[in-house]
């Protein structure tokens, strides 16, 4: 999954829907004391249920806007 305005999550974990419509509503950029570790997390909005996601890209280069996804949260059921 790339960093993206509209994120594609399928089933999303609040509601179940197949293919939701997502939207960015927040992004922020965190690191260590030293500077390293260097996550972006964004929050994403379910326009059927108003359920929240939140994202992370680790080690993302400042000169690209689109990341990688890594991890998301809430899972769907029966998801480690």
């Amino acid at each position: 999954m790339k960093g993206i305005q509209i994120l594609q999550l399928d089933p999303f974990p609040h509601c179940a829907i197949s293919h939701p419509v997502l939207n960015k509503l927040s992004q922020s950029t965190t690191v260590t004391h030293d500077g390293m570790n260097r996550r972006q997390w964004t929050l994403y909005a379910c326009n059927s249920c108003g359920g929240a996601t939140l994202t992370v890209a680790h080690n993302w280069p400042q000169v690209s806007p689109i990341q990688e996804i890594t991890d998301f949260w809430p899972k769907p059921e029966g998801t480690p």
